[in-house]
């Protein structure tokens, strides 16, 4: 099977057919479009832009907050969260509201009149402090500056001028972008410019869902693109309800040149079959050949936390060949980059056919079936869960959070108590019920029949290592003692 798939690996890791750094076409509407490759510059940018100030009124603000976002890095985000906070929420664990989409919706404009879903309605004389971030398939996440809000009746004569320019500021680098922070999505590829001109409609074009920004007489996006041709459509807007209907008027054929791959550091590859290449290795590396992907994505990492150790093996396809290389201290990695099919902008190339407001997605119940299993702890085929259920099939109650198991909902993994443990073992033919909930945005995992060995050995995508605000649970503190002791297992 591997021989088979060799051919195919040479031709996506050996480079594209052509790299040509610029490029011109012209459209069906009579613009023109061109695009040029720049060279890799200090890493990917997010854009944030919220108002100093909100008009407070007893129903809300008198007129909604706008919050625009923005990324350069689009095609290695798979999901986005903004969230909106109290100042005194110094840990971002208790957010107001919350905001969550895919990549393609991160640059539309979201409306917030004052209404919080969590804890007692705002007040006059309040901040609120809101945040963006983004993740990767991995789990890796980039978080942008908190920006301030100053909730009042109204605002003071002196304070309008530093709002104007707080606000005019910030105008100013939603299209610049500021360094994440921290910085830990590892961004492979190279920017590409876009510049549309003679473009005689009012409405913004769009590329594969994208706004373009005006830029004088033109219109312009900035986006990295890693290895590989892409195929970018060019959309005209036309109004439909809940947004417009995107029309393709052209393609951007962009070919990004090679680049670094990403490396994963893994354990036990001693048993895999290898397969001989012609790919040369990184520097420092020594080639061993490639091996299936579905014998790559059964080895353990060496260090889990590295960000791109974590992004690397989220890629491997388990059909198709993986690169295995060493190092002088004879240390095995595998070696894999995006293609089209782990690209989340543009991916395939292919076009919405509408663009409606983003909103805050409703959530989907998941439902599933454990094998008693042999070790503590359960492993969930999804991350980012909550309202979780766990129960044995035939008795009565449910097991009970933090006494009976440990949820960990970040990760998507329960730790079963020992009790617990001892008593199921004595049922050798019991099952554990599983239902969570997940956003809608969040990928579809089938899981056919019963989940055998705790799940372990299922293909998981993990999340961020450090938590965010999603991770804390009812009644647990992070300096508190069930933080520590979840800490000692995850």
């Amino acid at each position: 099977m591997i021989l088979s798939l060799v051919a195919a690996f040479v031709v996506l890791w050996g480079g594209v057919a052509r790299a040509e750094p610029e490029g011109r076409e012209a459209l069906r509407n009579g613009a023109d479009v061109s695009w040029r490759i720049e060279p890799y510059s200090d890493g990917s940018r997010l854009g944030l832009s919220v108002p100093a100030f909100a008009q407070w009124r007893p129903d809300g603000f008198e007129e909604p907050m706008t919050i625009e976002m923005r990324s350069d890095a689009l095609a290695m985000i798979d999901a986005w969260e903004l969230a909106i906070h109290r100042l005194g929420d110094t840990d971002f664990s208790r957010p107001l509201r919350r905001f969550r989409g895919t990549a393609r919706t991160l640059h539309r404009p979201l409306q917030w009149s004052g209404e919080t879903g969590d804890g007692p309605a705002l007040r006059p004389g309040e901040t609120v402090v809101t945040r963006l971030s983004v993740r990767d398939v991995s789990g890796n996440i980039d978080r942008s500056a908190p920006q301030n809000t100053l909730i009042a009746r109204y605002i003071m004569r002196a304070e309008r001028r530093k709002i104007a320019v707080t606000d005019a500021d910030r105008a100013s680098l939603l299209d610049i972008g500021t360094a994440p922070l921290p910085r830990r999505i590892p961004v492979r590829g190279h920017p590409v410019d876009l510049l549309l001109e003679n473009w005689d409609e009012s409405d913004a074009p769009h590329a594969s869902g994208v706004p373009l920004r005006r830029s004088a007489d033109a219109w312009v996006l900035n986006q990295f693109m890693p290895t590989g041709d892409h195929s970018i459509v060019i959309q005209s807007t036309r109004p439909i309800i809940g947004g417009v209907r995107a029309v393709p008027v052209g393609v951007v054929p962009v070919s990004a040149p090679p680049d670094l791959p990403l490396v994963a550091g893994v354990k036990g590859t001693g048993k895999l079959e290898r397969e001989p290449t012609e790919q040369e290795a990184p520097s420092g590396f020594e080639m061993e050949g490639v091996v299936s992907g579905r014998g790559a994505i059964s080895r353990v990492l060496t260090n889990r936390e590295g960000a791109e150790d974590r992004l690397a093996f989220a890629l491997i396809d388990v059909d198709r060949p993986v690169a295995l290389v060493k190092d002088a201290r004879k240390r095995r990695s595998l070696l894999m980059s995006y293609d089209a099919g782990t690209v989340a902008w543009p991916g395939s190339g292919r076009s919405q056919a509408s663009l409606r407001d983003p909103a805050d997605p409703a959530t989907r119940r998941i439902t599933l079936t454990f094998a008693i299993p042999a070790r503590p702890e359960l492993v969930l085929p999804h991350t980012d869960v909550s309202d979780i259920t766990l129960s044995v099939r035939g008795e009565g109650r449910a097991l009970r959070a933090f006494r009976d198991y440990f949820p960990n909902t970040a990760e998507g993994r329960l730790l079963l108590s020992g009790t617990v443990l001892t008593r199921l073992g004595q049922m050798p033919d019991a099952v554990l019920d599983v239902g969570y909930d997940v956003p809608k945005f969040a990928p579809s995992v089938p899981v056919v029949g019963t989940i055998r060995e705790g799940g372990g050995g299922a293909d998981t995508r993990w999340n961020d290592i450090e938590g965010g605000p999603s991770v804390v649970s009812s009644g647990a503190r992070k300096d508190g003692l069930i933080e520590r002791f979840l800490s000692l297992f995850f």
